[in-house]
Order: structure tokens, then sequence, then C-alpha cells
């Protein structure tokens, strides 16, 4: 992953501190993407001969297309933008032990009250009632993001996934009309005049083909393994002691094969040495082994 492995909880946390400029970076190769976005929904909207084109079509990819890296992932899951936004605080995990210190506040006398706190339980009915839109399987909807719905598109584990959804349809319907344009068959008169027709479908194949090329590039970056496991360290401390111990594992086994790989060098050297003697021994008893042949 790039790290020294000197202080890796450290190392690991670091990489991940970096991931808001490579959701940018993303986020901008999204945008650059309307081409094929506009492409497919019209080609769309001609062969389903409809007069305007279909709002849930690749929702995820075109909200990071209009409004950037930073979209909440409750936009994607109401359709509008949240009011206000209630973060979840990333524990990464780099906070010391000095800070973890509980005060039990020792020297503050405890009142208790016993004398003069009297509990009132209220014999009388009380009525609760509850204020708020509740139609989202439970969930209290007054249009603030709060929980994994205030994380981005990027973070939230479920609008990653539709993410991938649509990058993968695009990758598909492109990959498609690159090898449909290859191939004759009867449906090649339909489509042709599908690009007759509009001249927003008239492309040529290597327009379709480097239109293919940068979605497939784009997935690549969102799916990188890397990046989800810093996602992952990003979002739970957990996580990042369970990397953390794999990696020092591994660098156990490392220094392990390195002493193997020291010692196989050193008895092939032993070896080495212990032929040129067996080597020097034979020449001086030739000699005297010719000297007995004669004999």
């Amino acid at each position: 992953m790039g790290i020294r492995g000197e202080n890796i909880r450290l190392e690991l946390v670091q990489l991940a501190v970096d991931l808001p400029a490579f959701f940018d970076r993303v986020a901008a190769d999204i945008a650059a993407l309307q081409s094929p976005i506009d492409y497919y929904s019209n080609f769309r909207k001609y062969i389903l001969k409809s007069s305007s084109a279909d709002p849930s079509l690749l929702p995820a990819l075109r909200l990071i297309a209009t409004k950037g890296a930073k979209v909440t992932a409750f936009e994607l899951k109401f359709g509008r933008a949240p009011t206000s936004v209630e973060a979840p605080s990333f524990g990464l995990g780099m906070e010391t032990a000095q800070d973890d210190a509980i005060d039990f506040g020792d020297d503050a006398p405890i009142d208790f009250g016993a004398d003069d706190a009297i509990v009132d339980f209220g014999d009388d009915a009380i009525d609760i009632a509850v204020v708020g839109d509740d139609t989202n399987d439970g969930q209290l909807d007054d249009g603030v993001a709060r929980g994994d719905d205030a994380l981005s598109i990027f973070e939230n584990p479920a609008s990653q996934r539709a993410l991938m959804n649509d990058l993968n349809e695009l990758k598909a319907f492109l990959r498609w009309r690159v090898m449909d344009e290859k191939t004759e068959h009867t449906s090649d008169l339909l489509l042709t005049g599908a690009d007759n027709r509009d001249s927003s479908l008239s492309i040529s194949e290597s327009q379709r083909e480097e239109m293919l090329n940068r979605v497939q590039a784009v997935l690549s970056a969102v799916n990188d393994p890397q990046k989800r496991h810093l996602l992952k360290i990003r979002a739970s401390p957990r996580y990042v002691e369970s990397m953390a111990e794999q990696l020092e594992v591994k660098r156990s086994f490392e220094g392990k094969y390195r002493r193997m790989k020291e010692l196989m060098n050193e008895r092939q050297q032993e070896m080495v040495k212990e032929a040129a003697d067996t080597q020097q021994k034979l020449q001086l008893l030739l000699p005297s082994a010719k000297e007995l042949q004669k004999q």
C-alpha cells in the first residue's frame, strides 16, 4: 500500500486522510463523462420513442457529474438536497493515550439529595406526540442528512454500489454499441436509421471507443482495491487495527524469509568453498596416484 512500515497504524491513517482529494479527481473525471451519459440517454429516448429523458437513468453518476464529489447519499436517496448535514465523525485513531484518560471527578462531592428530592412518577396519563414525517422505513425524514446519509456518494456503501452499477451499465451500453457497429445483422437498419435521424446519435466508431475507454478508467479508479481499504480505514478504527495486524504478520514473515535467503546464500558459499577444497586435495593426490600406477 506504499507505506514504510515504521508506524503502520499512523501511516494507514495518513493514507486515508488523502481520500477527499481522490474523490475530487474522480468527480472531475465523471463530469467529463457527460457526453457518453447524454449519448446513452438520447439513444434510449429515440429507441423508446420518448419525448423526454428518463430521470431515473444513471442517477448516482449524473448527480456527481452535476454537483461534484461532496454531494450526499441523502440527495441520491430522497431526490433532494438536505436542509443541513450532520456529518459523522471519522475516528481515525490519531489521538494519544492521554486524550483517552477518563476524569472521574474525585474532588467533586456527589449530592444524592436523599432528603429533599421527591420522585413524582405522575399517575396522570402522559401523551407523547411524535413530530415528523416517518415515511422511510421508520427513519425520521426531517430534511437533515444524518449518519450514513450524510456521507458522500463515494463514502456511503449503498450509494457507492449504486455508482458502480451506473458505471457498469454505461460501460455495457457503450461496449454493445462498439461491437454492434463492427457486425452486420438485421437490427442494423434500425440502428443506422437512428444515427441518421438524430444528430446527437451520429458519432464515429472512434468516438464510441474513446467514450468506452474513459468510462473504464473511472470504473477502475472507483473500484481500486487500495482505495476501498482506505475507505474502510477512514470509517472504522477497528478496521485500522485489523489491517495493521495483517501487515505486521506479513512483515514478520518478510523478515523470516529474508533470513532464510541469507542462510541459503551462506550455505551456497560454503558448498562452493567445500568443492574448491576438494578439488585442491584431488590435485595434491594426483601425483601419488600416478606413481602408484607405475609400480
